[in-house]
């Protein structure tokens, strides 16, 4: 009931504006390590799968607060939001190779693929010419 009451709560303050964009996205990566920081732990105290649960959700919660701050809020640019994507792909393999946990691998994997597709603008930016590629040398 407290969670459901917290829940409503955080919603009815970013209606009311009360939290910004910014706020908000520190909230959610905030979250998202607390979420593999519980993983950590309960995979010390052996309850593996409890932990599973809680790694996998904290990296898509990172991949997710990553995404918002280019997509929705414009806080990045997309030249910064590709570094932290890599950032949290890498994390997840290192999570991955101390626990592992094979589903943590698979969902940074997955983030890593999809990383081209969240950071695409829809142009083709393999033709823009650069200072270096317009001199010619024969």
């Amino acid at each position: 009931m407290l969670l459901l009451g917290i829940s409503f709560f955080i919603k009815y303050s970013f209606d009311q504006g009360w939290i910004g964009p910014l706020a908000r996205v520190l909230m959610g990566a905030a979250f998202g390590l607390v979420l593999i920081g519980g993983g950590e732990y309960c995979l010390r105290r052996s309850m593996r799968n409890f932990a599973v649960g809680l790694l996998v959700a904290g990296v898509v919660t990172l991949y997710f607060s990553a995404y918002a701050s280019h997509a929705f809020y414009d806080l990045i640019s997309l030249d910064a939001a590709f570094p932290i994507y890599c950032l949290i792909t890498g994390g997840a393999a290192l999570i991955a190779l101390h626990s592992g946990i094979q589903t943590v691998a698979v969902m940074g994997l997955i983030g890593g693929f999809a990383t081209p597709v969240l950071i695409s603008t829809g142009t083709n930016q393999q033709g823009r010419s650069s200072p270096a590629s317009s001199s010619r040398c024969f």
